[in-house]
């Protein structure tokens, strides 16, 4: 006997047509397809392989003993799983140095940019005296360079330095250090960054020159 090939199954159902064939009322159905419970298929009825789908695959858990709440349970156990691994790494990165809290360098670039204020705020008052009566552009522009010079090795000499775990917010020792990152501090009687190399005056450079 010749074998007959099944009809394919149809791909979009009315609510009516869904709701005879499960044994709820089509304000059910309509209700459900209304919510989004419901794939909608772009014909206007409902698509039925989206919830053929979903219904084998509910099966096939139920009978693997597991049901679709138990599968999202242990999505988030792998979810937690992962976010406590990932805080782990990052508590061990901070402590091997290789990562800093955020509110520590915000500090840090604090305490920076309030160095590097307060020594141009400084030029002025360093200039006055040694430009007091000084005539020439040249030797004018060399001092002032020379003094731009000065402030340049100062903050480039300028590092974060972490706070042991019990020093104050504040540095304790006066170098600037906020929030577990500021910066260092010259020693006594020593300008920070070591002697900066004094500018030339022209008249100077074009000797050296020659002499070269």
């Amino acid at each position: 006997m010749p074998k007959v090939a099944s009809p394919p199954l149809p791909e979009v159902a009315t609510a009516g047509q869904l709701a005879r064939a499960v044994g709820v009322s089509e304000r059910v159905i309509s209700g459900r397809k209304a919510d989004g419970r419901l794939p909608a298929h772009p014909d206007g009825g409902i698509a039925l392989r989206p919830i053929l789908r979903a219904g084998i695959e509910a099966l096939a858990a139920r009978q693997r003993g597991a049901s679709p709440d138990d599968l999202d349970l242990n999505a988030e156990r792998a979810r937690l799983a992962k976010e406590q691994a990932d805080a782990q790494e990052m508590k061990n990165a901070v402590t091997r140095g290789e990562l800093v809290p955020r509110q520590d360098v915000v500090a840090g670039m604090q305490v920076a940019f309030a160095h590097a204020r307060a020594r141009l705020l400084s030029l002025p008052a360093k200039a006055a005296p040694l430009l007091l009566g000084e005539t020439s552009p040249a030797v004018v522009r060399d001092k002032l360079t020379d003094l731009v010079h000065e402030c340049c090795g100062e903050l480039a000499a300028t590092r974060a330095v972490p706070a042991a775990p019990d020093r104050p917010a504040d540095g304790g020792g006066g170098d600037g250090g906020v929030g577990g990152l500021g910066a260092a501090s010259a020693a006594d009687g020593e300008r920070m960054g070591g002697p900066f190399p004094r500018a030339q005056r022209r008249g100077q450079r074009r000797a050296r020159a020659v002499a070269d």
